[in-house]
Protein backbone atom coordinates (compact mmCIF):
# COMPACT_ATOMS: atom_id res chain seq x y z
CA UNK A 1 0.00 0.00 0.00
CA UNK A 2 1.11 3.16 -1.13
CA UNK A 3 2.30 6.31 1.10
CA UNK A 4 -0.10 9.45 0.34
CA UNK A 5 1.58 13.19 0.30
CA UNK A 6 -0.03 16.48 0.22
CA UNK A 7 -0.19 18.64 -2.46
CA UNK A 8 2.09 21.16 -0.95
CA UNK A 9 5.00 18.29 -0.16
CA UNK A 10 4.57 17.21 -3.85
CA UNK A 11 5.75 20.79 -4.65
CA UNK A 12 8.59 20.47 -2.41
CA UNK A 13 7.18 23.38 -0.18
CA UNK A 14 6.49 22.61 3.94
CA UNK A 15 3.92 20.64 5.33
CA UNK A 16 1.03 22.76 5.88
CA UNK A 17 1.47 25.33 3.79
CA UNK A 18 0.58 26.51 0.39
CA UNK A 19 2.53 25.86 -2.49
CA UNK A 20 3.09 29.34 -3.95
CA UNK A 21 1.39 28.06 -7.31
CA UNK A 22 -1.27 25.96 -5.87
CA UNK A 23 -5.23 26.80 -6.13
CA UNK A 24 -7.68 25.86 -4.37
CA UNK A 25 -9.00 23.28 -7.31
CA UNK A 26 -5.77 21.84 -7.63
CA UNK A 27 -6.01 21.45 -3.65
CA UNK A 28 -9.70 19.99 -4.20
CA UNK A 29 -8.31 17.99 -6.90
CA UNK A 30 -5.68 16.22 -5.15
CA UNK A 31 -7.48 15.42 -2.41
CA UNK A 32 -9.81 13.54 -4.25
CA UNK A 33 -7.50 12.14 -6.47
CA UNK A 34 -5.84 10.00 -2.77
CA UNK A 35 -9.37 9.57 -1.10
CA UNK A 36 -10.58 6.45 -1.33
CA UNK A 37 -13.10 6.36 1.58
CA UNK A 38 -14.18 9.01 3.23
CA UNK A 39 -15.15 8.65 6.95
CA UNK A 40 -15.58 12.07 7.40
CA UNK A 41 -18.16 14.96 6.62
CA UNK A 42 -20.27 15.53 4.40
CA UNK A 43 -22.59 12.25 5.49
CA UNK A 44 -23.35 12.28 1.53
CA UNK A 45 -19.34 11.38 1.05
CA UNK A 46 -19.16 12.90 -2.41
CA UNK A 47 -22.12 11.02 -3.57
CA UNK A 48 -24.66 13.84 -3.54
CA UNK A 49 -27.51 13.85 -5.89
CA UNK A 50 -30.86 16.12 -6.28
CA UNK A 51 -33.11 14.81 -8.92
CA UNK A 52 -33.78 18.05 -10.52
CA UNK A 53 -29.73 18.30 -11.30
CA UNK A 54 -30.26 15.14 -13.83
CA UNK A 55 -32.16 17.27 -16.47
CA UNK A 56 -30.06 20.37 -16.02
CA UNK A 57 -26.45 21.00 -17.72
CA UNK A 58 -25.05 22.15 -15.10
CA UNK A 59 -26.22 22.61 -11.25
CA UNK A 60 -25.11 25.97 -11.55
CA UNK A 61 -28.11 26.47 -13.55
CA UNK A 62 -29.93 26.45 -10.35
CA UNK A 63 -27.84 28.84 -8.32
CA UNK A 64 -30.56 31.98 -8.27
CA UNK A 65 -31.79 34.56 -6.25
CA UNK A 66 -34.64 35.48 -4.85
CA UNK A 67 -36.95 35.57 -8.22
CA UNK A 68 -40.53 35.85 -8.39
CA UNK A 69 -42.63 32.30 -7.32
CA UNK A 70 -39.02 31.38 -5.47
CA UNK A 71 -39.44 32.83 -2.24
CA UNK A 72 -36.97 34.81 0.07
CA UNK A 73 -35.83 33.11 3.05
CA UNK A 74 -35.85 35.80 5.14
CA UNK A 75 -39.58 36.50 4.98
CA UNK A 76 -40.80 33.51 3.60
CA UNK A 77 -44.49 33.49 2.96
CA UNK A 78 -44.43 31.16 -0.12
CA UNK A 79 -42.15 27.85 -1.03
CA UNK A 80 -40.08 28.17 1.39
CA UNK A 81 -42.56 28.66 3.97
CA UNK A 82 -44.36 25.65 3.17
CA UNK A 83 -41.22 23.51 2.91
CA UNK A 84 -40.17 25.31 6.94
CA UNK A 85 -43.46 23.84 7.73
CA UNK A 86 -42.96 20.35 6.33
CA UNK A 87 -39.73 20.41 8.19
CA UNK A 88 -41.28 21.32 11.91
CA UNK A 89 -44.04 18.41 11.10
CA UNK A 90 -41.03 15.98 10.53
CA UNK A 91 -38.92 16.64 13.33
CA UNK A 92 -42.05 17.44 15.76
CA UNK A 93 -41.19 21.42 16.34
CA UNK A 94 -44.01 24.16 16.53
CA UNK A 95 -41.43 26.37 13.68
CA UNK A 96 -38.41 25.34 11.96
CA UNK A 97 -35.93 27.10 10.63
CA UNK A 98 -33.37 26.95 8.02
CA UNK A 99 -30.16 27.98 8.31
CA UNK A 100 -27.56 28.38 5.41
CA UNK A 101 -24.74 29.52 7.24
CA UNK A 102 -24.76 25.73 9.12
CA UNK A 103 -25.54 24.72 12.18
CA UNK A 104 -23.11 27.84 13.29
CA UNK A 105 -25.58 30.61 12.85
CA UNK A 106 -28.34 28.83 14.35
CA UNK A 107 -26.80 28.09 17.39
CA UNK A 108 -25.61 31.79 17.17
CA UNK A 109 -29.04 32.91 16.55
CA UNK A 110 -30.58 30.57 19.30
CA UNK A 111 -28.04 32.28 22.42
CA UNK A 112 -28.82 35.33 20.95
CA UNK A 113 -32.21 35.24 21.20
CA UNK A 114 -32.32 34.62 24.85
CA UNK A 115 -29.83 37.68 26.17
CA UNK A 116 -33.21 39.26 27.41
CA UNK A 117 -34.02 36.81 29.79
CA UNK A 118 -31.19 37.51 31.82
CA UNK A 119 -27.31 38.38 32.41
CA UNK A 120 -25.93 35.20 32.39
CA UNK A 121 -25.79 31.90 30.24
CA UNK A 122 -24.51 28.21 31.19
CA UNK A 123 -22.39 26.46 28.87
CA UNK A 124 -20.53 23.47 28.38
CA UNK A 125 -16.80 24.00 28.18
CA UNK A 126 -16.60 21.81 24.93
CA UNK A 127 -18.88 24.31 23.63
CA UNK A 128 -18.37 24.85 20.14
CA UNK A 129 -16.75 27.76 19.26
CA UNK A 130 -19.95 29.49 17.35
CA UNK A 131 -21.54 29.48 20.82
CA UNK A 132 -18.42 31.49 22.59
CA UNK A 133 -18.80 33.58 19.72
CA UNK A 134 -22.50 34.08 20.23
CA UNK A 135 -21.58 34.85 24.03
CA UNK A 136 -19.96 37.88 22.46
CA UNK A 137 -22.26 38.94 20.15
CA UNK A 138 -25.27 39.19 22.90
CA UNK A 139 -22.90 40.51 25.97
CA UNK A 140 -24.42 37.73 28.30
CA UNK A 141 -22.10 36.57 30.49
CA UNK A 142 -21.06 32.38 30.35
CA UNK A 143 -20.66 30.44 33.12
CA UNK A 144 -19.21 27.15 31.96
CA UNK A 145 -19.40 23.95 33.67
CA UNK A 146 -17.08 20.73 32.97
CA UNK A 147 -18.28 17.28 31.00
CA UNK A 148 -17.35 14.25 33.00
CA UNK A 149 -13.96 13.90 31.56
CA UNK A 150 -12.65 10.16 30.24
CA UNK A 151 -9.05 9.59 31.29
CA UNK A 152 -8.56 6.75 29.07
CA UNK A 153 -9.54 8.31 26.17
CA UNK A 154 -8.83 12.08 26.84
CA UNK A 155 -12.36 13.01 25.63
CA UNK A 156 -15.27 15.64 27.30
CA UNK A 157 -17.95 12.42 28.24
CA UNK A 158 -21.56 12.92 28.91
CA UNK A 159 -23.17 16.10 30.75
CA UNK A 160 -22.53 16.19 34.44
CA UNK A 161 -26.57 16.60 35.21
CA UNK A 162 -26.07 16.89 39.07
CA UNK A 163 -23.31 20.28 38.47
CA UNK A 164 -26.40 22.00 36.39
CA UNK A 165 -28.54 21.11 38.84
CA UNK A 166 -26.15 23.30 41.66
CA UNK A 167 -25.47 25.55 38.89
CA UNK A 168 -28.95 26.30 38.14
CA UNK A 169 -29.47 26.66 41.89
CA UNK A 170 -26.31 29.06 42.91
CA UNK A 171 -26.18 31.69 39.68
CA UNK A 172 -28.58 34.22 39.30
CA UNK A 173 -30.17 35.96 36.64
CA UNK A 174 -29.60 32.67 34.34
CA UNK A 175 -30.83 33.64 30.64
CA UNK A 176 -30.41 29.83 29.18
CA UNK A 177 -28.73 26.80 29.26
CA UNK A 178 -26.81 25.48 26.78
CA UNK A 179 -26.34 21.52 26.43
CA UNK A 180 -24.66 19.47 23.47
CA UNK A 181 -25.73 15.95 22.92
CA UNK A 182 -24.88 14.09 20.94
CA UNK A 183 -21.37 15.24 21.78
CA UNK A 184 -18.53 15.11 18.72
CA UNK A 185 -17.31 11.78 19.75
CA UNK A 186 -21.11 10.81 19.67
CA UNK A 187 -21.83 10.40 23.07
CA UNK A 188 -25.28 11.10 24.35
CA UNK A 189 -26.39 12.59 27.58
CA UNK A 190 -29.66 12.51 29.54
CA UNK A 191 -30.85 15.36 28.16
CA UNK A 192 -34.38 14.98 29.57
CA UNK A 193 -33.61 15.21 33.13
CA UNK A 194 -31.94 18.72 32.22
CA UNK A 195 -34.65 20.22 30.51
CA UNK A 196 -37.31 18.98 33.42
CA UNK A 197 -35.18 20.98 35.33
CA UNK A 198 -34.80 24.25 33.06
CA UNK A 199 -38.75 23.73 32.70
CA UNK A 200 -39.22 23.90 36.32
CA UNK A 201 -37.17 27.63 36.42
CA UNK A 202 -38.45 28.61 33.42
CA UNK A 203 -34.96 28.99 32.08
CA UNK A 204 -34.75 28.14 28.14
CA UNK A 205 -32.89 25.21 27.23
CA UNK A 206 -30.89 25.39 24.60
CA UNK A 207 -29.36 21.82 22.73
CA UNK A 208 -26.68 21.36 20.44
CA UNK A 209 -27.93 18.54 18.62
CA UNK A 210 -25.72 19.42 15.20
CA UNK A 211 -24.48 15.70 14.89
CA UNK A 212 -27.70 14.10 16.15
CA UNK A 213 -30.26 15.18 12.63
CA UNK A 214 -30.38 11.58 11.95
CA UNK A 215 -31.95 10.74 15.09
CA UNK A 216 -35.63 11.62 13.77
CA UNK A 217 -35.15 9.09 10.81
CA UNK A 218 -35.16 5.67 13.29
CA UNK A 219 -36.15 4.66 16.48
CA UNK A 220 -33.05 2.68 16.05
CA UNK A 221 -31.30 6.00 17.32
CA UNK A 222 -31.24 7.96 20.59
CA UNK A 223 -34.36 9.98 20.89
CA UNK A 224 -33.98 13.70 20.06
CA UNK A 225 -34.34 16.54 22.42
CA UNK A 226 -37.41 17.61 20.93
CA UNK A 227 -38.77 14.83 21.81
CA UNK A 228 -38.18 15.78 25.70
CA UNK A 229 -39.26 19.29 25.43
CA UNK A 230 -35.96 21.00 24.60
CA UNK A 231 -36.71 24.72 23.86
CA UNK A 232 -34.23 25.44 21.33
CA UNK A 233 -32.65 22.76 19.10
CA UNK A 234 -30.34 22.66 16.84
CA UNK A 235 -29.33 20.48 13.83
CA UNK A 236 -26.45 20.06 11.13
CA UNK A 237 -27.82 18.16 8.02
CA UNK A 238 -24.11 17.70 6.74
CA UNK A 239 -22.40 15.91 9.26
CA UNK A 240 -24.19 12.85 8.73
CA UNK A 241 -26.96 13.27 6.30
CA UNK A 242 -26.94 14.04 2.53
CA UNK A 243 -27.42 17.59 2.39
CA UNK A 244 -24.63 20.08 1.29
CA UNK A 245 -21.80 21.37 3.89
CA UNK A 246 -23.43 24.77 4.94
CA UNK A 247 -26.92 23.51 5.73
CA UNK A 248 -28.36 23.58 9.09
CA UNK A 249 -31.90 24.29 11.06
CA UNK A 250 -32.82 25.59 14.62
CA UNK A 251 -35.96 24.19 15.72
CA UNK A 252 -38.33 25.81 18.23
CA UNK A 253 -40.07 23.07 20.48
CA UNK A 254 -43.69 22.90 20.99
CA UNK A 255 -44.71 24.36 24.46
CA UNK A 256 -41.17 26.55 24.40
CA UNK A 257 -40.74 29.15 26.52
CA UNK A 258 -39.89 31.81 23.90
CA UNK A 259 -41.96 33.25 21.31
CA UNK A 260 -41.50 30.94 18.05
CA UNK A 261 -42.27 33.38 15.51
CA UNK A 262 -39.41 35.70 16.68
CA UNK A 263 -36.28 33.18 16.44
CA UNK A 264 -36.61 33.95 12.28
CA UNK A 265 -35.04 37.96 13.42
CA UNK A 266 -32.48 36.47 15.56
CA UNK A 267 -31.68 34.29 12.27
CA UNK A 268 -31.31 36.77 10.23
CA UNK A 269 -29.22 38.60 11.85
CA UNK A 270 -26.08 36.15 11.54
CA UNK A 271 -27.00 34.05 8.15
CA UNK A 272 -26.50 35.69 5.12
CA UNK A 273 -28.96 37.65 2.93
CA UNK A 274 -28.29 35.79 -0.22
CA UNK A 275 -29.26 32.18 0.50
CA UNK A 276 -28.11 29.57 -1.65
CA UNK A 277 -31.03 28.01 -3.33
CA UNK A 278 -28.11 24.95 -4.38
CA UNK A 279 -27.87 24.72 -0.70
CA UNK A 280 -31.80 25.08 0.11
CA UNK A 281 -32.41 22.30 -2.52
CA UNK A 282 -29.92 19.92 -1.23
CA UNK A 283 -31.75 20.10 2.27
CA UNK A 284 -35.01 19.49 0.69
CA UNK A 285 -33.64 16.56 -1.24
CA UNK A 286 -31.61 15.20 2.08
CA UNK A 287 -35.10 15.72 4.49
CA UNK A 288 -37.30 14.31 1.73
CA UNK A 289 -34.93 10.99 0.75
CA UNK A 290 -33.27 10.27 4.10
CA UNK A 291 -35.43 11.10 6.90
CA UNK A 292 -38.58 9.46 4.95
CA UNK A 293 -36.43 6.54 3.90
CA UNK A 294 -36.02 3.52 6.76
CA UNK A 295 -33.85 1.83 4.51
CA UNK A 296 -31.23 4.73 4.44
CA UNK A 297 -30.77 4.89 8.46
CA UNK A 298 -31.21 0.85 8.58
CA UNK A 299 -28.14 0.66 5.58
CA UNK A 300 -26.29 3.16 7.27
CA UNK A 301 -27.06 1.58 10.64
CA UNK A 302 -25.79 -1.79 9.54
CA UNK A 303 -22.05 -0.97 8.25
CA UNK A 304 -21.49 1.00 11.53
CA UNK A 305 -22.26 -2.69 13.12
CA UNK A 306 -19.95 -4.38 10.46
CA UNK A 307 -17.27 -1.65 11.73
CA UNK A 308 -18.31 -2.81 15.30
CA UNK A 309 -17.84 -6.00 14.87
CA UNK A 310 -14.89 -6.24 13.44
CA UNK A 311 -13.62 -4.29 15.70
CA UNK A 312 -14.39 -5.81 18.54
CA UNK A 313 -13.81 -9.26 17.44
CA UNK A 314 -10.00 -7.50 16.79
CA UNK A 315 -7.54 -8.01 19.37
CA UNK A 316 -5.51 -4.80 18.18
CA UNK A 317 -8.62 -2.61 18.17
CA UNK A 318 -11.27 -1.42 20.59
CA UNK A 319 -13.56 1.04 20.52
CA UNK A 320 -15.89 3.88 22.84
CA UNK A 321 -18.58 2.22 24.51
CA UNK A 322 -21.65 3.71 26.07
CA UNK A 323 -24.56 5.31 25.31
CA UNK A 324 -23.03 6.54 21.68
CA UNK A 325 -24.70 7.28 18.46
CA UNK A 326 -24.29 4.69 16.14
CA UNK A 327 -22.79 6.49 13.53
CA UNK A 328 -19.72 7.86 15.07
CA UNK A 329 -17.37 5.16 15.66
CA UNK A 330 -13.88 6.40 18.07
CA UNK A 331 -11.39 3.76 18.07
CA UNK A 332 -7.91 2.97 19.23
CA UNK A 333 -5.22 0.57 18.48
CA UNK A 334 -3.79 -0.63 21.29
CA UNK A 335 0.23 0.24 20.69
CA UNK A 336 -0.01 2.74 17.83
CA UNK A 337 -1.33 5.95 18.90
CA UNK A 338 -4.00 8.01 17.28
CA UNK A 339 -1.53 10.07 15.59
CA UNK A 340 -0.13 6.46 13.49
CA UNK A 341 -3.52 5.42 13.37
CA UNK A 342 -4.83 7.90 11.89
CA UNK A 343 -1.21 8.32 9.46
CA UNK A 344 -1.76 4.99 8.42
CA UNK A 345 -5.04 5.40 7.23
CA UNK A 346 -4.69 8.54 4.92
CA UNK A 347 -1.39 6.90 3.80
CA UNK A 348 -4.34 3.94 2.26
CA UNK A 349 -6.75 6.56 1.05
CA UNK A 350 -9.01 6.81 4.06
CA UNK A 351 -9.83 10.05 5.89
CA UNK A 352 -11.64 10.28 9.33
CA UNK A 353 -12.99 12.97 10.51
CA UNK A 354 -10.21 13.86 12.86
CA UNK A 355 -7.98 12.65 15.82
CA UNK A 356 -9.92 12.77 19.00
CA UNK A 357 -7.75 12.71 22.37
CA UNK A 358 -6.52 9.38 22.10
CA UNK A 359 -8.84 7.95 19.48
CA UNK A 360 -9.17 8.49 15.88
CA UNK A 361 -12.98 9.42 14.80
CA UNK A 362 -15.03 7.48 11.80
CA UNK A 363 -18.47 9.28 10.70
CA UNK A 364 -20.48 6.77 8.74
CA UNK A 365 -23.26 9.43 6.81
CA UNK A 366 -25.98 8.29 4.59
CA UNK A 367 -23.89 8.04 2.15
CA UNK A 368 -21.82 5.55 2.67
CA UNK A 369 -21.68 2.25 1.16
CA UNK A 370 -20.93 -1.44 2.01
CA UNK A 371 -17.65 -0.84 -0.52
CA UNK A 372 -16.41 1.55 2.11
CA UNK A 373 -16.57 -0.88 4.91
CA UNK A 374 -14.76 -3.55 2.86
CA UNK A 375 -11.91 -1.35 2.63
CA UNK A 376 -11.74 0.00 5.63
CA UNK A 377 -11.56 -3.53 7.40
CA UNK A 378 -8.92 -4.95 4.69
CA UNK A 379 -7.09 -2.13 5.70
CA UNK A 380 -7.36 -2.42 9.62
CA UNK A 381 -6.83 -6.08 8.78
CA UNK A 382 -3.43 -5.78 7.11
CA UNK A 383 -1.70 -3.29 8.88
CA UNK A 384 1.47 -4.25 10.48
CA UNK A 385 2.53 -2.42 13.79
CA UNK A 386 6.33 -2.37 13.37
CA UNK A 387 5.82 -0.73 9.34
CA UNK A 388 4.55 2.37 10.91
CA UNK A 389 5.94 2.46 14.43
CA UNK A 390 8.80 5.03 13.30
CA UNK A 391 5.66 7.36 11.79
CA UNK A 392 6.67 10.52 13.72
CA UNK A 393 4.07 11.79 16.13
CA UNK A 394 2.48 14.90 16.36
CA UNK A 395 0.82 16.68 19.63
CA UNK A 396 -2.65 14.84 20.70
CA UNK A 397 -4.93 16.69 22.25
CA UNK A 398 -5.44 15.78 25.70
CA UNK A 399 -7.11 16.88 29.07
CA UNK A 400 -5.48 20.42 28.66
CA UNK A 401 -8.12 20.96 26.12
CA UNK A 402 -11.01 20.76 28.80
CA UNK A 403 -9.02 22.37 32.05
CA UNK A 404 -10.53 25.05 33.80
CA UNK A 405 -10.35 28.44 32.24
CA UNK A 406 -7.92 30.84 33.15
CA UNK A 407 -9.23 33.57 34.84
CA UNK A 408 -11.83 35.47 33.25
CA UNK A 409 -11.23 39.47 33.91
CA UNK A 410 -13.86 40.98 31.15
CA UNK A 411 -17.12 40.42 29.71
CA UNK A 412 -16.17 38.57 26.25
CA UNK A 413 -17.89 41.31 24.33
CA UNK A 414 -16.19 44.14 26.32
CA UNK A 415 -13.27 42.43 26.01
CA UNK A 416 -13.83 41.79 22.17
CA UNK A 417 -14.83 45.11 21.51
CA UNK A 418 -12.30 46.87 23.50
CA UNK A 419 -8.92 48.48 22.42
CA UNK A 420 -6.65 45.73 21.34
CA UNK A 421 -3.21 45.00 19.50
CA UNK A 422 -1.34 41.98 18.21
CA UNK A 423 1.35 39.94 19.72
CA UNK A 424 3.08 36.96 20.42
CA UNK A 425 1.49 34.25 21.85
CA UNK A 426 4.86 33.46 23.57
CA UNK A 427 4.11 36.44 24.43
CA UNK A 428 0.98 37.11 25.77
CA UNK A 429 1.01 35.65 29.24
CA UNK A 430 -0.84 37.63 31.58
CA UNK A 431 -2.89 39.61 28.56
CA UNK A 432 -6.25 39.31 28.69
CA UNK A 433 -7.49 37.73 25.14
CA UNK A 434 -9.89 40.35 23.07
CA UNK A 435 -10.74 36.77 20.74
CA UNK A 436 -11.83 33.47 21.41
CA UNK A 437 -9.66 30.61 20.10
CA UNK A 438 -10.88 27.76 19.04
CA UNK A 439 -9.49 25.55 16.58
CA UNK A 440 -11.84 23.43 14.24
CA UNK A 441 -11.92 20.48 14.33
CA UNK A 442 -13.31 20.09 17.18
CA UNK A 443 -13.80 23.99 17.70
CA UNK A 444 -13.62 23.60 21.16
CA UNK A 445 -12.05 26.66 23.15
CA UNK A 446 -8.79 27.31 24.02
CA UNK A 447 -8.98 30.50 24.49
CA UNK A 448 -11.68 32.80 25.01
CA UNK A 449 -12.44 36.38 24.90
CA UNK A 450 -11.35 38.20 28.46
CA UNK A 451 -9.54 35.77 29.69
CA UNK A 452 -6.24 36.15 31.61
CA UNK A 453 -3.14 33.87 29.03
CA UNK A 454 -1.38 31.69 31.50
CA UNK A 455 1.08 29.36 30.75
CA UNK A 456 -1.38 26.77 30.07
CA UNK A 457 -3.28 27.89 27.87
CA UNK A 458 0.06 29.05 26.39
CA UNK A 459 1.70 26.05 25.61
CA UNK A 460 -2.15 24.98 23.92
CA UNK A 461 -1.41 27.67 20.81
CA UNK A 462 1.36 27.79 18.72
CA UNK A 463 3.86 30.38 19.74
CA UNK A 464 4.77 32.09 16.59
CA UNK A 465 0.51 32.52 15.96
CA UNK A 466 -0.09 36.23 16.46
CA UNK A 467 -2.81 36.49 19.02
CA UNK A 468 -5.19 39.98 19.41
CA UNK A 469 -4.97 40.91 23.71
CA UNK A 470 -6.51 43.72 25.13
CA UNK A 471 -4.24 46.81 25.64
CA UNK A 472 -4.59 49.69 27.58
CA UNK A 473 -8.42 50.84 28.84
CA UNK A 474 -9.67 53.44 26.81
CA UNK A 475 -9.06 56.86 28.34
CA UNK A 476 -11.51 57.89 32.10
CA UNK A 477 -12.30 54.40 31.50
CA UNK A 478 -10.61 51.68 33.57
CA UNK A 479 -13.10 48.94 33.18
CA UNK A 480 -13.67 49.27 29.45
CA UNK A 481 -17.03 50.76 29.97
CA UNK A 482 -16.73 52.30 26.93
CA UNK A 483 -17.03 49.53 24.60
CA UNK A 484 -20.15 48.93 23.14
CA UNK A 485 -22.35 46.84 25.92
Amino acid sequence: MTQSTTFAEQQGSKPGRLAREQTLAQAIKFHLDNEKVSFHTPGHKGRFKVPLFDSLETPFAIDLTELPGLDELSEASSVLEAMQSNIAEIFGASESYISVNGASAALSAAIMSCAHRGKKIILPRDVHRSALNAVILSGLEPVFYQPHFCTEWQIPFTIPIEVIERLLAETPDVAAVVLCSPNYSGLVSDISAVVKTCKSKSIVSIIDEAHGAHFSSSAAFPASALSFGGDLVVHSLHKTLCAPTQTGLLHVGKNALVEPKSIGSFLNIVQSSSPSYLLMAGIERALDGDLHSQNAAANAIQLCSRIRKFINSHPDYVALEGVVDPLHILFKHRVLSAEQLNCFLQQNGIFSETILGNGVLLLVGFGSLPSDIDYLIRCLENLETSAIASTPEETIPTSAHFAAPGKQLMNPRKAFFARSQMVDAAMAAGCISAENYAPCPPGWAVLLAGQEINSSIQSQISATRKVRVVSSPLEGDSDGSNTPS
